[in-house]
């Protein structure tokens, strides 16, 4: 409730007291993930995923809090995203090799959540960049047309994701097909 008041300090000590009484509980998990990645923090990021590794084991363990497992897998999944986006040299392979290992690791992850949310635009959004990552372009912008449509039928939630058009844009750039980027 802190947080959505805006009072980032009370949310945090929200989330303190709940993890002092009830060590492991899945919202207090989520909400300190989220308030990492909120930071922006990308020396946190490591922090933010050892939560979201430990929700994830929390609900697998009570059987229960599907969505906040989504929320794990599909967090987990922008982290791997993020830290995959990283300059790599025409020829480093150990570098093409972690970076490719990242996109495998993230597109697993919304993949998961999509197992489970098959209308995910979030983690479907996030399948489209591992691919595009992963240079399978004609695959990523199957996906982000599919994105776009779905946004566009939950009335009109393309505000909520402007990234697929974005991202659909970038792909035709990449495509060598500058007129259909706009």
């Amino acid at each position: 409730m802190a947080f959505a008041r805006g009072d980032r300090a009370g949310a945090e000590a929200e989330v303190a007291r709940v993890e002092a009484a009830q060590p492991g509980h899945p919202g207090a998990l989520a909400l300190k993930g989220f308030l990492i990645l909120e930071s922006r923090d990308a020396d946190r990021w490591e922090a933010a995923k050892e939560v979201f590794h430990q929700l994830k084991k929390e609900v697998e363990e009570s059987r229960g809090g599907r969505d906040k497992e989504n929320y794990a897998n599909l967090a987990l999944g922008n982290i791997f995203l993020h830290t995959a986006n990283k300059e790599v040299k025409p020829g480093d392979k150990e570098a093409i090799a972690k970076l490719e290992r990242r996109l495998d690791m993230a597109l697993e992850s919304f993949k998961k959540v999509l197992r489970r949310a098959p209308g995910n635009i979030y983690a479907a959004n996030g399948v489209g960049c591992c691919l595009a990552g992963l240079d399978l372009l004609d695959e990523a912008r199957e996906v982000f047309l599919q994105v776009q449509e779905g946004a566009r039928a939950a009335r009109g939630a393309t505000h909520l994701l402007p990234d697929p058009s974005l991202n659909l844009g970038h792909v035709y750039l990449a495509m060598g097909r500058p007129q259909d980027a706009v």
